[in-house]
């Protein structure tokens, strides 16, 4: 009876295993760091427990995933980087040494390759592999020189402030762009709420606390009578950090929705995962639904580039009043390449030169995201995002291609250092990496000497 019992135990803790996605007396492991041990690696529990909602799915975190009460566990310490002693820790108690640190602890992928279960947001040298929609730190850490001109890595991105991993504040300003907050603490949580307090209701209104929220933001799914979180965890209207408190923000977050991928099979495990927006775009692009809100948001830190004065101080017209029109719109979705206007509007969408819809409808634009390839109407609008990557790119200015070149493509190949090419095509850059910033893209997708993507919209090559 006795062993009877113990196989039935046996068998059910097997089956147990295998349906969190792991075949029996194994555990499927994801390069991100377990709230208990640090050893480098977390189990699938880790981030999807309990009916899909996982460690800040949508809502807040397990405190303890970021913070320590007593830098201790059976006489361990919980810092991530072992730093403090037992019955110290650091400010906020957190676990690393600041904010930013604390989340590349898990968004930091050191093997320098994309991981595509884990939407990482930073990789190391030599080339900054990751291609999520909002671009890879690592670019950050890449110095270019040429003989006619240099693009430092400063330049290429937000200078979060990561001690733990090498990331500095800008040494170029001492406050943002347009704005005021100072850059000498910029860190993930100036934009990110890390407790995820953020949510949409139902009628669309935005409250930072009350009904509870049911899952993502940033899936589509629609609030009913409880919440969804904002997208991507963003902070909105009234939020200030610790590190910033006189600047509060002044706008919602934007209206947005990722593409939801089809499940594919994990022969490693035997078990199925859906693919991240972490993904190379060498077939087929990645799409954002972008609604609406994403230039008002990007004004809480950068106003002044946002001045409504426009176009008395020549600044390019973003927001949703910086409408495309008939004219711009037909330029877009006929546009597909130096001297070939051949394009349809069902098939001109290019994530470098993205724009937003107007729609506020989830379902609308989760099916706009995961399915269309549709280009612009008249009434679609020009956001941040359309020229800007959110986090870091290849290029100056956080560009979604090389602003300061000419050519875009040279002699049908990518510009590089290794290709014999001119230096103001190059930059710099070898052709591996100039591929890469454009996120895994043939040249073949682009004219034999593709000159600068602002033709996309105004068609001037």
């Amino acid at each position: 009876m006795g062993a009877s019992k113990s196989v039935k135990v046996f068998l059910a803790a097997g089956l147990a295993v295998w349906a969190l996605g792991a075949a029996p007396g194994s555990v499927r492991q994801a390069q991100a760091y377990t709230d208990y041990y640090q050893t480098g690696v977390a189990t699938c529990n880790d981030c999807h427990v309990g009916q899909g909602y996982g460690f800040h799915r949508g809502g807040v975190a397990r405190c303890n995933g970021c913070h320590t009460m007593h830098n201790s566990q059976n006489g361990t310490l919980m810092t991530y980087n072992r730093g403090g002693s037992v019955g110290s820790s650091f400010p906020s108690l957190l676990r690393a040494s600041d904010p930013t640190s604390v989340c590349l602890y898990c968004h930091h992928n050191n093997a320098g390759h994309r991981d595509e279960r884990i939407d990482i947001i930073v990789s190391t040298f030599p080339t900054p592999a990751n291609l999520t929609p909002g671009g890879d730190f690592g670019w950050l850490k890449k110095n270019y020189a040429w003989s006619g001109g240099a693009s430092p890595g400063a330049a290429h991105g937000h200078n979060v402030v990561g001690q733990d991993f090498g990331y500095t504040a800008d040494p170029r300003f001492t406050e943002g762009p347009g704005g005021a907050y100072p850059a000498a603490t910029l860190s993930c949580v100036s934009c990110h709420d890390p407790h995820g307090r953020y949510r949409r209701l139902g009628d669309g209104s935005e409250i930072p606390e009350g009904v509870r929220i049911r899952s993502s933001g940033s899936s589509g799914q629609a609030p009913g009578s409880y919440a969804v979180g904002s997208y991507r965890l963003l902070a909105g209207a009234g939020y200030a950090t610790s590190q910033a408190p006189e600047h509060a923000f002044v706008h919602r977050t934007p209206v947005a929705v990722l593409p939801s991928y089809p499940v594919n099979e994990d022969w490693d495990t035997g078990s199925t995962w859906r693919d991240t927006v972490n993904r190379s775009e060498a077939v087929s692009d990645t799409r954002v639904g972008y609604g609406t809100g994403m230039a008002e948001w990007c004004a809480n830190c950068h106003a002044a580039i946002h001045n409504p004065s426009y176009p008395a101080n020549l600044r390019h017209p973003a927001g949703s009043t910086a409408q495309l029109g008939s004219a711009i719109a037909a330029n877009y979705n006929a546009y597909v390449k130096t001297g070939d206007l051949s394009g349809s509007e069902a098939a001109s969408f290019t994530s470098l030169v993205p724009f937003e819809t107007g729609q506020t409808d989830l379902a609308l634009l989760q099916s706009l995201a995961t399915s269309s390839t549709a280009g612009p109407q008249a009434d679609a609008n020009v956001s941040c995002l359309t020229c800007h990557r959110a986090h870091a790119s290849g290029w100056d200015s956080i560009g979604r291609w090389n602003f300061q070149t000419t050519f875009v493509t040279y002699a049908g190949n990518w510009p590089g250092t290794d290709g014999g090419d001119p230096e103001e095509t190059h930059q710099g850059r070898t052709r591996a990496e100039t591929r890469l910033a454009y996120y895994d893209r043939p040249p073949t997708r682009f004219a034999t000497y593709q000159r600068s993507l602002c033709n996309k919209c105004h068609v001037k090559d």
